[in-house]
């Protein structure tokens, strides 16, 4: 897949930079920066689904509770 991005100047000359001086394509070091960052990406939205599920377990449980320790009418 090919896709085109418009980065900043210095961000820009970094890559450059870094390209030079490691001997690699920005198009190689790049494509491999955005799988990292897309990795993560996923990775961070795992957690905060996993966070969430939690957050939703506890609640249910402290409402199940709470009904257990009303007295019943």
């Amino acid at each position: 897949m090919q896709i085109t991005i418009v980065v900043p100047d210095d961000i820009g000359e970094l890559i450059g930079l870094i390209g030079r001086q490691t001997g690699r394509s920005t198009s190689g070091m790049c494509a491999g920066w955005i799988k990292d960052g897309v990795y993560r990406e996923i990775e961070n939205l795992n957690k905060v689904e996993v966070y969430k599920s939690l957050i939703r377990k506890r609640q249910k449980e402290e409402a199940q509770q709470k009904d257990e320790e009303s007295p019943e009418e």
